[in-house]
């Protein structure tokens, strides 16, 4: 998967979870600056800061959406 449909499905999950930047950023534990380029595809995420990101979406869909 290249970097620019990353940063689609990254920016596409977010909103549909109701998330801001900010709010990914924090709870994933990465910077705000780095969710911003994820989504603008100016970098690609190490697998270790994928699966943060991720999990973040897994425990709210667990937690929150029963």
């Amino acid at each position: 998967m290249d970097s620019k449909a990353l940063g689609v499905k990254l920016k596409t999950l977010r909103l549909k979870n109701g998330f801001s930047q900010d709010e990914l950023a924090a709870t994933a534990g990465v910077s705000l600056r780095t969710v911003q380029r994820f989504e603008n595809s100016e970098a690609i995420p190490r697998m270790d800061t994928v699966k943060r990101i991720f999990q973040v979406f897994y425990f709210f869909k667990i937690n929150f959406l029963r």
